[in-house]
């Protein structure tokens, strides 16, 4: 970010917004907001993420000498990332692969270190969810993250998983990568309880489609495509539970519709601007 640009200020803010609504979601959500003048203020926040004014103030969050400061010392947190994964001819699968360096792969654990990354967000989900419907997609998207557990498993002075905001400060100071799991679609046949399932395994992030029944992803992308009755029903289990909530591969009118429905952050992991790309994933600025 250009320090000249009159918009950083404005940038940084809404970074810290994202991260405390990401980590902070894991523990004591606060709500982020923009002043005029570029600061963040927050509503609904634990005290210690209050402004100068104390528990109950609104006062600005942060000043533009600390967004400079956070901008040049905050943890590199990677926002959305799928791991590599090998699928076996007896249909297991083998996650070891994210630890080495396969040229295909989107990224890699050495790679990430190299990169001075303190936490990432891996994402599981299905290259082509029509080839796994239903149960066999749930047991497959399950089964991967199993393989991806079970591979760091065999690192545990490298890598743990982050369960709580408090896991992320304890990971980090111990000098580990820390790992936000995340699904690529919610895969869930029909079954919230199959959402509590996720969480009990350690996920904390989802982006769409929440009703896989009805939705595939390129639907997503219709400007018209609408939530079913059963997506509403995620999104309130998804708030109740604490999770993040990703508005990455949703339409213009899924993301209207989620705001109205929630009151609590959430996140755009990947996108870009739609003004200077018009492609279906990228973002509106409406």
């Amino acid at each position: 970010m250009d320090p000249a640009n009159p918009g950083w200020p404005q940038a940084l803010a809404t970074r810290r917004c994202f991260v405390r609504a990401a980590v902070g979601a894991l523990s004591a959500v606060a709500t982020c907001h923009l002043t005029s003048d570029g600061n963040a203020t927050a509503a609904d926040a634990p005290p210690d993420a209050r402004g100068p004014g104390g528990p109950g103030s609104d006062g600005p969050l942060v000043s533009e000498a600390d967004l400079l400061k956070l901008h040049r010392e905050a943890p590199i947190f990677l926002g959305y990332m799928k791991p590599a994964i090998r699928y076996l001819p007896d249909g297991g699968m083998d996650a070891a692969m994210f630890f080495t360096c396969p040229a295909w792969s989107q990224g890699c654990f050495p790679r990430l270190r190299k990169g001075g990354v303190k936490v990432t967000t891996l994402s599981f989900g299905l290259n082509d969810p029509d080839l796994f419907p239903g149960r066999v997609g749930v047991s497959r998207v399950v089964q991967s993250i199993g393989a991806f557990l079970q591979a760091a498993a065999d690192h545990p002075g490298e890598i743990e998983v982050a369960r709580t905001a408090v896991d992320l400060d304890r990971i980090m100071a111990a000098g580990k990568m820390a790992v936000v799991l995340h699904l690529t679609g919610v895969h869930l046949d029909g079954s919230l309880e199959m959402l509590h399932a996720y969480h009990a395994i350690g996920v904390r992030s989802v982006h769409p489609p929440f009703d896989t029944r009805a939705n595939t992803g390129v639907d997503l992308w219709r400007q018209d495509a609408a939530m079913t009755p059963f997506d509403r029903r995620v999104v309130q289990e998804l708030v109740r539970l604490r999770m993040v909530i990703d508005l990455s591969h949703a339409s213009d009118g899924m993301i209207a519709e989620i705001l109205r429905l929630t009151d609590v952050p959430v996140i755009i992991s990947h996108g870009m601007c739609r003004a200077l790309s018009d492609t279906k994933r990228n973002l509106s600025d409406g």
